[in-house]
């Protein structure tokens, strides 16, 4: 295991807006929202899991809801991080959310780097079939 930790990373729980379908939601994340999201200043990287178990209608039945899509962004400082919501695309992604998202949650994360990008994934047989 590594800790990669080259930069502060948040990660956001975003919940859709009432009467906005899943549908509805994941093309508008991708065609416009992510887009706005991705001229913050001092991004490194910036990911986005949507949810495939998305539970259409509102109000959220039987528990409480699941977020509609997990956010991840690693920023290049500290001083990058505490800055987003001064920038131009913060109050533009926060005009936008307005019909799209009802509201999200962010957390300040540790990153564990457990299986690194550049290292080919191979089926786990695989892997154990190679090393005998």
């Amino acid at each position: 295991m590594t800790m990669a930790n080259n930069g502060p990373v948040l990660a956001f729980e975003v919940y859709r807006w009432a009467g906005t379908s899943a549908e509805e939601f994941r093309t508008h994340y991708s065609d416009v929202h992510a887009k706005i999201g991705m001229r913050i200043p001092g991004l490194v990287w910036y990911e986005s899991f949507m949810n495939k178990d998305a539970q259409e209608g509102w109000p959220v039945i039987g528990g409480a809801a699941k977020p509609d899509a997990i956010v991840v962004m690693m920023f290049d400082s500290e001083e990058s991080k505490a800055k987003i919501a001064e920038s131009e695309a913060w109050t533009e992604a926060a005009a936008d959310d307005i019909g799209f998202c009802s509201h999200f949650e962010i957390f300040e994360m540790d990153r564990f780097t457990w299986i690194p990008e550049s290292t080919l994934r191979e089926p786990y047989h695989s892997q154990t079939v190679a090393s005998s």
